[in-house]
């Protein structure tokens, strides 16, 4: 039972972690719109919407980021990639205004920053309304350079972690940081590392798309976050069984993470 000493205990170890985030890092942006600006469009005839703020997160792979520092998290490095454009800009900006090390997001000049824009207008009535989103993807597999660059990120900071995340939004398959040859990779390291075999389902994509799991390289069991519930290996092996519902974008493994 996790007593409130224990917790306590835990949430004081929290700035002595160094956690590398492994995964596809997005950016959020919010246009707001003000309806009673609209004007007509000259070319087109159609309402022009007028947009007063624009708004932009770290968002995917970002989102836990901003989650592990406002737990505190000491170091998070951020590997994986963004564009050489101005959405990859605002992507870097958030992410280094959380206080995330930046050190292995590569710059592409060949793709472009995986962005969610997100129009949100505000009507005559002052209700705010979210209108259609537009996404910003990359069609087609990551290339092969980018999974080695990746790659020789994550085997130089596993001396230097307590742990690591991988966070994968990208449904379609080897269209995001994690391939197949990461996703085979980071298997291969975490048996190296002492981790049970029977967890290294963890990074199956089939078993949980688009979602974040926690993976400590240590004796510690591996926690699977998937849409929102957290899941565990059962004692004996054989499945996944829900351990708690939870509104935050990881959920760390039990035991101290910095041991």
């Amino acid at each position: 039972m996790l007593t409130l000493k224990r917790l306590e205990e835990l949430l004081a170890n929290y700035p002595t972690v160094r956690i590398a985030l492994v995964g596809d890092f997005f950016l959020d942006k919010y246009l707001d719109c003000d309806r009673r600006l609209s004007e007509v469009s000259l070319e087109t005839g159609l309402e022009a919407f007028q947009v007063v703020c624009v708004r932009c997160y770290p968002g995917a792979a970002g989102t836990v980021a901003a989650n592990l520092k406002a737990l505190e998290v000491g170091t998070v490095y951020a590997v994986g990639w963004m564009g050489d454009d101005g959405e990859g800009y605002e992507l870097w900006r958030g992410l280094e205004r959380m206080g995330v090390d930046t050190t292995f997001l590569f710059v592409r000049s060949d793709l472009l920053t995986p962005t969610y824009t997100k129009p949100m207008m505000r009507e005559l009535d002052g209700t705010i309304l979210e209108l259609n989103r537009l996404d910003i993807r990359n069609r087609r597999p990551l290339p092969d350079d980018l999974q080695t660059q990746i790659l020789q990120a994550v085997e130089k900071l596993l001396p230097e972690v307590h742990a690591v995340i991988v966070a994968d939004q990208v449904p379609e398959r080897n269209w995001g940081v994690i391939t197949d040859r990461v996703r085979t990779t980071l298997c291969q390291w975490a048996a190296q590392h002492s981790l049970p075999s029977s967890l290294v389902p963890s990074f199956t994509p089939t078993l949980a798309p688009a979602s974040a799991s926690l993976c400590p390289f240590s004796s510690s069991p591996i926690a699977l976050k998937r849409r929102g519930q957290c899941w565990e290996r059962h004692p004996k092996g054989c499945h996944w069984r829900k351990r708690w519902s939870l509104g935050g974008s990881c959920c760390p493994a039990r035991g101290n993470p910095s041991s």
